[in-house]
């Protein structure tokens, strides 16, 4: 009725009795989402944001522990977070596009998640900033807009930084934002730190101008 397809597909299943199951990639969705965890915390310097994603690691480890007598409920806790992620990545796309927040500058399109928009510190997370980035470039993919590659900042202001995530026009295509954040970094002499993936960086907010304005005069082809 709806044409949605590809609901659900062949994937393994961990089971924990009859009654609990869930597929390798809930699995995954339920790890990232207690890895990437906000709640109420303020991690105003670097030990507290340490302390923080400790304990988000350890709650996700726990999840994963067949010897963990509160695995499945803190399981079903992490599909929870990944549910309210993803709403949040519909409701922010919208709001950029609507609100024309994404703009081309030079051979990329970029945007800017601050303050003023809510729920700025969830998308200084690396992979919410991640699944943000691929769910516009989606998006314009059906507007029927150019192919070009994404930029996307994400303030956290308790810190003081921002988190970038840069992908290709084609989710299939490779990924050369990695060696261009750190042709930038050389070039401003700013300080860069890599996440999970070289396309994500962290970087402080005093160094987010002039490093999006070498990467504007940058030659980024894909």
């Amino acid at each position: 009725q709806f044409g949605l397809r590809d609901l659900c597909f062949n994937s393994f299943v961990k089971s924990q009795g009859r009654a609990q199951q869930i597929s390798a990639i809930d699995t995954v969705y339920s790890v990232i989402g207690l890895l990437e965890r906000i709640g109420n915390e303020t991690a105003s310097d670097n030990s507290e944001f340490e302390k923080l994603w400790t304990s988000n690691f350890w709650k996700a480890y726990d999840s994963l522990s067949p010897s963990s007598n509160g695995a499945w409920d803190r399981a079903m806790e992490g599909i929870e977070l990944a549910k309210t992620q993803q709403q949040m990545i519909v409701k922010m796309g919208g709001t950029l596009i609507e609100t024309k927040k994404i703009t081309v500058l030079g051979s990329f399109r970029y945007g800017v998640i601050d303050t003023s928009s809510t729920h700025s510190k969830v998308f200084s997370q690396p992979f919410a900033l991640l699944k943000l980035s691929q769910f516009l470039q989606d998006t314009f993919s059906q507007m029927k807009k150019k192919a070009m590659p994404i930029v996307l900042a994400a303030l956290d202001e308790d810190r003081g930084t921002y988190t970038l995530c840069g992908v290709a026009p084609n989710l299939t295509e490779a990924n050369e934002f990695g060696s261009l954040f750190v042709d930038a970094a050389q070039e401003t002499e700013s300080e860069i730190h890599h996440t999970f993936d070289a396309s994500i960086i962290e970087l402080a907010k005093n160094d987010v101008k002039k490093f999006v304005e070498s990467l504007h005069s940058a030659s980024i082809g894909f």
